[in-house]
């Protein structure tokens, strides 16, 4: 079993693009203090200004998966922040399929990247 490790940089492309380096294993987190190409979904880029915003990557392995249904770890994740926030006294709502808002405020923005092996 893999123990989980938290990894903090001062500056990366992507925690994204970190996370793919194979010295990560299932459990890892990966936080930086800045990112010189943070990206979103559909090829869209994503900036923050250094210090105000959390920027990390989680590295799972979900063996367990079938490629069929993938889009239900996205939906898993969206549902469980929108339910942290709301423990918390926040009304948030997900802007499907990738985005957590409170009023018009964008509090996170998820992107799930896939290796596949097989049909898992």
């Amino acid at each position: 079993m893999h123990k989980t490790r938290y990894h903090f940089l001062e500056e990366t492309t992507s925690t994204n693009d970190e996370a793919r380096n194979p010295r990560y294993g299932h459990g890892d987190a990966i936080c930086a203090e800045r990112q010189t190409a943070g990206r979103g979904q559909r090829g869209h880029t994503w900036s923050s200004e250094e210090g105000r915003n959390l920027m990390f990557s989680l590295v799972w392995e979900p063996r367990f998966l079938p490629v069929s249904e993938q889009f239900l770890l996205s939906e898993a994740v969206a549902l469980a922040l929108t339910d942290l926030f709301g423990g918390y006294g926040i009304d948030a709502r997900i802007k499907w399929t990738n985005d957590i808002y409170a009023g018009d405020r964008k509090l996170v923005g998820i992107l799930i990247e896939h290796n596949l092996t097989g049909d898992r």
